[in-house]
């Protein structure tokens, strides 16, 4: 356990700081305005991502273990490969409609759009798909590998792409950059080890059968249900500030919020590389209450985790702010504030949400996501009628706790898992603590040092209670987990 762990941890650490990096090269190169139009394009694409892409890769990675030791996986590959050319023609052909009527794409070219989306829908996608499915496959270093290659070409291509002209469609052209060469890194790897045997058209074939589709559908389907509901919920709102306020206003709301997202994600996406290997181990082929106890074992981990995460940002936001975006952006402590506990809310419906992937009883999942996505369309219609924004900031941290309180109450009633309390007391009084250390620091030195060393000294206790935390989890509920290098 403790070199998975530090395989993972080592390599999110420096990913961490890689997309770090990023948020400060985007906020010192470019402007607000064109900030907010690099997120209003993001979350556009991340729309028909979310719909149509994330779904199907949902189902192959609940199924990768399986399909890895039955000579099924190329087959796999490739038909999401097909699948996803598919769903960048859909898209080109939707997005091209939208600009023509209502969609305020007036300052970025139609075909500039167009080809970011599918470049980003194609090697985003498929680099990502690679990199999990190294990792679920036990080889983790492969994995960090091919994610922190992406990230560094992504920042070095965007950082001189802008250096002529420091707009939004350059800078996403550089991002693509990065998504390129970690295919290319990814498919080597792949191909290196075994995973991708020849292809024969006849095994294409047969695997398009009605039973095999139907399958992929009734998993899928739900899942594509409930995640626009998602991107309504936490995306829409980009497109909603773009639209109906403006691209500066947008791009200070995002700077932010991006904060406490990547941060929260750079938590979530580190945590399920070192448990989801195990967690879908043990699941398959498990008898209903192995699912249950197993995912007790995984909520008991994740949410006290998240909520020491979430802690750790909200009482260091001031010294978080000062390090990691440009000067002109630091006036975003409301946003930085809002973001944490918004995303913290949505790790822990995620982890619920897990409980019903298990059992591949997806359709459950819809209607909390419906209940929130429904919370935040009438914040924007109160909007309209008040312009508050207050009301903005309030209704989207309001959909977060009432989609997890339903997804909380519908959980516990079918499977009344035994949710430890005693864990997250501890990770909100290390709140206080960071909070504490960060202020006593700034009275001694109030400068960007004093900030550094805030920093620092409540990462350290962070990652150490976090360890700790992991170890112990890991030595009472998990073994026999994968570890190939």
């Amino acid at each position: 356990m403790t070199r998975d762990f530090v395989v993972v941890g080592f390599s999110k650490i420096l990913q961490i700081l890689s997309v770090i990096l990023t948020l400060r090269v985007l906020t010192s190169v470019l402007s607000p305005a064109e900030v907010g139009k690099v997120h209003f394009v993001l979350s556009t694409i991340s729309f028909f991502a979310l719909f149509f892409i994330n779904p199907v890769g949902m189902y192959l990675k609940r199924r990768v273990v399986e399909w890895s030791k039955s000579d099924y996986l190329s087959t796999s590959f490739t038909i999401f490969f097909y699948y996803i050319i598919i769903v960048v023609l859909i898209t080109s052909a939707i997005l091209y409609i939208l600009n023509g009527y209502w969609m305020n794409f007036s300052t970025i070219s139609v075909d500039d759009l167009i080809l970011i989306a599918a470049l980003y829908l194609v090697f985003n996608t498929v680099s990502l798909t690679l990199a999990s499915t190294l990792n679920l496959l036990g080889y983790r270093k492969s994995w960090a590998v091919i994610t922190i290659i992406g990230i560094w070409v992504g920042i070095f291509s965007s950082w001189y792409f802008t250096r002529v002209d420091a707009t939004a469609t350059r800078w996403l052209y550089g991002q693509v950059s990065g998504f390129f060469i970690a295919t290319c890194v990814g498919a080597y790897l792949i191909n290196r080890f075994g995973f991708y045997s020849n292809f024969y058209f006849n095994d294409f074939r047969r695997s398009l059968n009605r039973a095999s589709i139907g399958l992929a559908i009734s998993f899928s389907f739900p899942i594509s249900i409930a995640v626009i509901l998602g991107w309504f919920q936490y995306q829409s709102w980009k497109v909603f500030v773009g639209q109906v306020i403006n691209f500066e206003y947008l791009g200070l709301f995002a700077a932010g919020y991006a904060i406490s997202a990547g941060i929260m994600a750079a938590f979530e996406s580190t945590a399920q590389q070192f448990v989801h290997p195990y967690f879908y181990k043990n699941i398959t082929h498990a008898t209903r209450y192995e699912m249950q106890e197993a995912w007790t074992n995984y909520a008991n981990l994740m949410l006290p985790s998240a909520f020491m995460t979430c802690s750790f940002i909200a009482a260091l936001s001031t010294q978080l702010i000062h390090l990691l975006v440009d000067e002109k952006f630091w006036g975003v402590e409301l946003f930085l504030l809002m973001g944490s506990f918004i995303e913290f809310f949505r790790i822990a419906t995620n982890v619920y949400s897990l409980s019903y992937h298990a059992s591949l009883n997806t359709v459950k999942i819809i209607f909390p996501q419906f209940v929130g996505a429904l919370l935040v369309i009438v914040t924007y219609a109160i909007y309209y009628e008040y312009q508050n924004i207050t009301i903005l900031f309030s209704g989207l941290l309001l959909s977060g706790v009432g989609y997890f309180f339903i997804f909380y109450t519908q959980v516990n009633k079918e499977y009344k898992p035994n949710i430890k309390v005693i864990p997250l007391l501890v990770s909100g009084f290390s709140g206080f603590c960071f909070y504490f250390i960060a202020q006593e620091v700034n009275a001694v030195e109030p400068s960007i040092y004093g900030d550094i060393s805030a920093v620092l000294i409540s990462g350290v206790i962070y990652l150490s209670l976090l360890y700790v935390m992991f170890k112990r989890s890991f030595v009472n509920t998990i073994s026999n987990g994968p570890s190939k290098y």
